[in-house]
């Protein structure tokens, strides 16, 4: 049971170096791509707020128009205005 303990703390182990390793040859440190990481993911969930917000604005333009094209009289027209 030791000896599997050890060879898998020696495989994550070698896992880990392989990926400092790759990531020193990036230039960045692992702090920096956290970071980068951060920024990104915050850029994305605006970006999704954005698109929700125009999507709803856009939903309710098209059912505002549907309702103007649909209303038979003037008066509810000018009221849907």
């Amino acid at each position: 049971m030791e000896q599997a303990k050890n060879a898998y703390i020696d495989m994550v182990d070698d896992v880990l170096n392989a990926f400092e390793e790759g990531v020193s040859k990036t230039g960045k440190s692992l702090e920096k791509l956290s970071v980068d990481l951060e920024r990104t993911s915050e850029k994305d969930d605006r970006y999704l707020e954005d698109y929700q917000k125009m999507y709803e604005l856009n939903k309710l333009s098209r059912d505002l128009e549907t309702k103007l094209n649909k209303s038979s009289s003037l008066n509810e027209q000018k009221a849907l205005r």
